[in-house]
């Protein structure tokens, strides 16, 4: 609320009215608070776990050997991923102090996806990453997945897309660029996106009324 009180400075500036306010971002400021994290990851957790439930029935995650759910949060998507393919090795890669709270029903792995993301696995996985950050910072993530990928190795990336949903998505987006400095994208921005940090599209898949699925292969 306090940042949407300051409306007038991300509309003047195009920069987050949080980080004004606050002096950092929105995820420093949480990640320095534990309460807070601890908060919104069970919150995230607990809407996504129905948001993905489809997800492993639509694509066939059974077809790859090891799965990295990249900023995964507390782990909702790689979850329902390892249930249905008990034999894949699925893990969640976050920072240290966000799988400290995740339950330990996959391997995690802990780091910083600016820094950089682990080799080992043939496919990635980013859910609701991309959408809060900018496309500097958004760029940077996916080279990082492209470094850590294998030759034809896959990206999954969930978002919602303007153009595969009736939802107005505008007050949402609004509300990123006050906390983030970001904004919701098109399915085209994403493709572009992920074709300048090395990746090819492959296709496309709805999750639910607002989420899609985005496939891409490493060229």
């Amino acid at each position: 609320l306090t940042a949407w009180q300051h409306l007038d400075y991300t509309i003047k500036s195009g920069k987050s009215s949080f980080g004004y306010v606050f002096g950092k971002s929105f995820f420093d400021y949480i990640n320095d608070h534990p309460t807070k994290l601890n908060n919104y990851h069970k919150a995230m957790y607990e809407y996504a776990r129905d948001d993905y439930k489809q997800l492993p029935e639509l694509v066939d995650f059974g077809k790859h050997e090891s799965i990295m759910d990249v900023g995964g949060g507390y782990g909702a998507a790689i979850s329902v991923i390892k249930n249905k393919y008990p034999h894949t090795n699925c893990i969640l890669f976050d920072l240290e102090k966000v799988v400290a709270g995740a339950a330990d029903t996959v391997e995690k792995i802990q780091g910083n996806f600016f820094e950089s993301i682990p080799n080992g696995s043939d496919a990635l996985i980013l859910s609701r990453i991309l959408h809060d950050w900018n496309n500097d910072c958004a760029l940077q993530i996916l080279q990082n997945c492209n470094n850590a990928l294998p030759k034809e190795g896959s990206l999954y990336i969930i978002e919602n897309c303007h153009e595969n949903t009736t939802a107005d998505l505008s007050l949402l987006s609004l509300n990123m660029a006050l906390m983030c400095e970001s904004f919701e994208r098109s399915e085209t921005e994403y493709i572009e996106l992920c074709q300048n940090a090395g990746f090819s599209f492959d296709s496309s898949k709805q999750l639910n009324q607002l989420q899609t699925i985005l496939i891409f292969k490493k060229q």
